[in-house]
């Protein structure tokens, strides 16, 4: 259909061109008095330009893949950002894997906290891309370090292998993991409110100089 549709367009012009070459034969032979021959070859001329300008015009659209994205405006995005999202992203989505297999614990409390930190923040970087430069560090290391880490402790898990030391010293980094991933989500809040900071700095130099007076 989409092609009929095309087609449909583009005669439709072309049948503007007949007309307009039509018109113009009798008026080169009965206004400016040109030979008949001559007055076919304009009229001819006329229509093969302005089919030509039909033919270049239309649009080679598919129109049923326009909901696809052809034809669409392309929108680029902070490519920063994206690189970021692309370690991110996948990165969280394994942690949350993980997190749906683990059984209630201090570790599970944990993982599910760094987690939930963790998409707070890229929602807040995707709103705002400005937010990257207080939050990269986390996006592309530490949470897929965090990930990679609840991987092995769930094997640890699955498998039955007794080792207290390797559990204990994976526990205690993910406690460390979640502080740091509360650190961050912290500078985000602290970058908020930057300019309310000088608001308050400002306000104060001049009450100071107003009431001083």
């Amino acid at each position: 259909m989409s092609a009929l549709n095309r087609y449909r367009g583009l005669g439709g012009r072309y049948l503007v061109a007949a007309v307009v070459a039509i018109i113009a034969l009798p008026v080169f032979v009965l206004a400016f008095g040109a030979p008949v021959w001559l007055g076919l070859l304009t009229s001819l001329a006329l229509f093969g330009v302005m089919g030509l300008f039909a033919a270049v015009r239309t649009p080679m659209i598919n129109a049923e893949k326009m909901g696809q994205g052809q034809a669409r405006p392309t929108i680029k995005g902070n490519p920063a950002v994206k690189a970021a999202f692309a370690d991110a992203l996948p990165a969280l989505a394994r942690l949350e894997k993980v997190i749906e297999t683990t059984p209630k614990n201090q570790m599970r409390d944990r993982l599910e906290r760094i987690a939930l930190t963790g998409r707070k923040i890229i929602v807040e970087v995707e709103a705002d891309p400005a937010l990257l430069t207080a939050v990269s560090r986390l996006l592309t290391y530490y949470l897929p370090r965090t990930a990679d880490l609840a991987e092995a402790y769930a094997q640890l898990r699955e498998k039955g292998v007794e080792a207290p030391e390797r559990r204990s010293a994976m526990e205690d980094v993910v406690g460390k993991l979640e502080d740091a991933f509360t650190h961050y989500e912290s500078r985000l809040v602290d970058d908020d409110f930057k300019g309310v900071d000088v608001d308050i700095r400002l306000l104060n130099e001049a009450l100071k100089e107003d009431l001083g007076r």
